[in-house]
């Protein structure tokens, strides 16, 4: 008997040895984890103030948020702004003992141990609390070779102890809720249910919280948009858990299960979304800003990080309005264009292509790679697999570099700007047709601007003397001294006389071109410096027509100076950066803003061109606002074409909004063939009418696109009390030449006559228009001597 108990003593005292050395080996591993081995232990000191990356929002000035800047896609929020259904979901489904526990929940672990280990029962779980995951989220695994399970799973049992000593239970819930990752780069509740459902946690229904709170099993296989079969059954089980803890009845629970998912899936990177051209232009002045400033500790604010609040001067709506306008139209117009120019080459030349494709970033590699020009035009034209643009959303084509370069200098671009020129607000940026695929910002684009260049001819005409009754004979002239000059209205039509506002809206080029040549080019550069032209402006008369540059941005300001009578707004786009906690970091003031407003042209003259400008929305250029469009309110405009319809222009404005909009090809060769759909008035002014449309009928917007011009005074109005256009030219009787002794006027006007005498020699139709002129400088110099002699008589000063 004692021989037959031995085998089984001996067995029993091995497995005694065998488990005090598990044990000791057990007791040994959790000491070194303490002790460091493994990596330092986060202190309880550190875990009471844990840090999390937070995006940075950028805000509207109507509170809407456009996007965000982050390494890590997270919003922090209280626990009263997440509505309790989300708990009482997470609670029932990830750790039905949460309240019962201190962070390991032995209960739990065994079960899991008999359940799924011997029982082989894999839908028990993993046994990890809530305290446990969020111990993972916040400090994530590490790779320990063969002892990375044990070590991973023995350090967030301690670091979930200490947790559940630093904060209560609620706060706990809160920080797991802000820590969760949701995939697609989402982190917290608060992004996640503004991802899937459009709205903030605080207003998620039961369904709804139950969906997101399933997804946490795993988010790409319960994506309810790429798997929605998989994530209805998920949601369900969440629901019924909630049924079994008591959350929900069953009616309530018959109820929610049968409903749809209703996802209202909005993506969110930094080349989607709202004013994406303008978040990136914006990054840059906020990062400028950041560099001059400190935390308390001394350390830099990192925009990725940080979780500021950038508050801009954006309109959410006008915003969203302009990006739709823009894309109704341009899929139209990019059609329209394909069509006229079907079998042909918009870029004329091959050469263009030629060094389009010298200039790509893939023959540059090729080159630094050492391939030959041969080998590299031979890899341009193999079929490759690549990603394009279009207008009804990426598509992957198997195209030859060369062809998507043929395709590329075939796209139509456009930039539009907005602002409110009395407190110089930006409200809307639109710097191209896709962030994503195309980068450069069209809004800070100079381009030539053609017609919308001519009321700065008109302003520096009226300021060097010119009535807005003067007329001018609308004659093709020829410059012999300009290289024989000859400019030429769009509309090849001639005849008759046109007052100096009539010219200006009809846009012709004849008398822009007399203008010039009667005033000089430099008062006509100055005047669009102190508009705020910066751009190449060439010293030539043809400056008239339109071919300096300028970009939306600057003609922004110029048109915005004439809302303003003549004063130059100064824009702005960023108001103030707060802490994520609140604390005002930088803010910029209308008092500062103010401050930098000039005066750029005499009142008289900006009523006079605006007055102008309304006769164009009314019966000139831009009448299809009108007649097309039914726009009905305060308003006016000027198109504009450049040569070879390169690029179309628009500028639209009211006392409270000024618009600039742009259209054209990345590269000026490429052109459309004929006015018909190149014009301005038809590429770039239908972005604008459509972007109004909409706008009239926001109530919100009712400030800035219903606000009404200021009466023109008497005085201005009688100036303007002219037809705009006449068959002849108007015939003034000469005055009594008895009356002009009497005042002692007749020797003042022999020796204006004399002085205005022209030396040249033009063609006919120039002489006529010289004679006319000189006829006018008389009147204008009669006119004045009457003033000064009245003014004598009454002592006025």
């Amino acid at each position: 008997t004692a021989r037959s108990r031995f085998p089984t003593q001996k067995i029993l005292r091995y497995a005694l040895y065998a488990g005090l050395t598990g044990l000791g080996l057990i007791l040994l591993l959790i000491a070194g984890i303490f002790w460091g081995w493994f990596g330092d232990l986060p202190t309880r000191n550190e875990l009471a103030h844990i840090r999390q990356h937070q995006a940075s929002e950028v805000i509207s000035a109507d509170g809407v948020i456009l996007g965000k800047y982050y390494l890590e896609n997270r919003v922090i929020v209280d626990n009263d702004r997440i509505n309790p259904w989300v708990q009482k979901a997470l609670v029932a489904t990830e750790d039905a003992r949460f309240f019962e526990h201190r962070g390991i929940d032995w209960i739990s672990l065994g079960r899991v141990f008999f359940r799924t280990f011997l029982g082989r029962d894999q839908s028990q779980g993993g046994g990890s609390t809530l305290s446990q995951q969020l111990a993972k989220n916040l400090y994530p695994r590490k790779d320990h070779g063969w002892l990375s399970v044990p070590v991973n799973k023995i350090r967030e049992m301690i670091v979930a102890r200490r947790l559940e000593k630093a904060y209560p239970k609620e706060d706990l819930l809160n920080l797991y809720l802000n820590t969760v990752p949701f995939g697609d780069n989402l982190f917290g509740i608060e992004v996640a249910s503004r991802r899937y459902f459009g709205k903030a946690a605080k207003n998620l229904e039961t369904q709804e919280a139950a969906l997101l709170v399933g997804m946490l099993k795993g988010n790409s296989i319960y994506h309810p948009v790429r798997n929605p079969k998989r994530a209805l059954e998920r949601r369900n089980t969440v629901l019924n858990r909630m049924q079994s803890r008591g959350n929900l009845t069953a009616s309530e629970y018959t109820r929610l299960k049968e409903l749809p998912l209703g996802v209202n899936y909005t993506r969110e990177n930094h080349n989607e979304g709202l004013a994406t051209y303008f978040r990136e232009r914006l990054r840059f002045e906020v990062d400028s800003i950041l560099q001059d400033l400190r935390k308390p500790d001394g350390t830099r604010y990192n925009l990725y990080t940080d979780g500021l609040r950038i508050k801009t001067t954006l309109n959410s709506r006008l915003q969203r309005y302009a990006e739709e306008a823009m894309k109704k139209h341009m899929v139209v117009l990019q059609s329209a264009f394909d069509r006229e120019w079907k079998g042909g080459k918009p870029w004329g030349s091959d050469a263009v292509l030629d060094q389009a494709m010298r200039s790509s970033e893939r023959w540059q590699k090729g080159k630094k790679d050492g391939l030959s020009d041969n080998e590299l035009e031979a890899m341009f034209r193999r079929k490759v697999s690549m990603r394009i643009f279009t207008w009804q959303g990426p598509a992957r084509r198997e195209w030859t570099p060369r062809d998507s370069l043929r395709y590329a200098l075939s796209l139509l671009h456009t930039g539009l700007v907005s602002g409110d020129p009395v407190e110089g607000r930006i409200m809307a940026w639109v710097g191209g047709i896709d962030q994503h695929f195309f980068q450069y910002d069209h809004v800070l684009a100079r381009r030539q601007v053609g017609s919308t260049f001519k009321p700065l001819v008109y302003a520096a005409a009226l300021e060097a003397g010119f009535m807005p009754c003067d007329y001018f004979d609308n004659q093709l002239v020829t410059y012999p001294d300009h290289q024989d000059w000859e400019p030429k209205n769009a509309s090849n039509e001639y005849g008759g006389v046109y007052s100096m506002a009539g010219a200006l809206s009809k846009s012709l080029n004849t008398i822009s071109a007399s203008l010039i040549m009667e005033i000089g080019v430099d008062p006509v550069i100055d005047m669009a410096r102190r508009c705020g032209l910066k751009g190449r402006i060439p010293e030539v008369p043809s400056i008239a027509l339109g071919t300096g540059e300028a970009s939306p941005m600057e003609l922004l300001s110029l048109f915005g100076t004439i809302a303003l009578d003549g004063i130059r707004p100064h824009w702005y786009w960023l108001e103030q950066i707060e802490t994520a906690s609140g604390e005002v970091l930088y803010t910029y003031t209308q008092e500062e803003n103010q401050a930098l407003y000039e005066r750029a042209m005499n009142p008289e003259t900006a009523i006079i061109l605006r007055s102008a400008l309304e006769m164009a929305v009314d019966s000139g250029t831009a009448r299809a606002l009108r007649h097309t469009y039914g726009l009905t309110g305060p308003m006016a405009g000027k198109t504009g074409t450049t040569q070879d319809q390169a690029d179309g222009w628009f500028a639209g404005f009211g006392p409270r909004l000024v618009t600039a909009v742009w259209v054209g090809a990345e590269l000026p060769v490429v052109h459309f063939k004929s006015l018909t759909i190149g014009s301005g008035g038809r590429s770039a002014m239908p972005i604008y009418a459509r972007m109004m449309q909409a706008a009239v009928k926001e109530e919100s917007l009712r400030t800035f696109v219903k606000a009404p011009f200021a009466p023109i005074p008497e005085y201005v109005a009688a100036s303007l009390d002219c037809p705009p256009y006449l068959p002849e030219a108007p015939v003034y009787a000469d005055d009594d030449p008895g009356l002009l002794e009497w005042l002692g006027l007749k020797d003042r006007e022999e020796e204006t006559v004399e002085a205005a005498q022209v030396h040249r020699s033009p063609s006919e139709a120039s002489e006529r228009i010289r004679q006319r002129n000189e006829k006018m400088k008389k009147k204008r110099e009669r006119k004045k001597a009457w003033n000064d002699f009245w003014d004598g008589v009454f002592k006025r000063y």
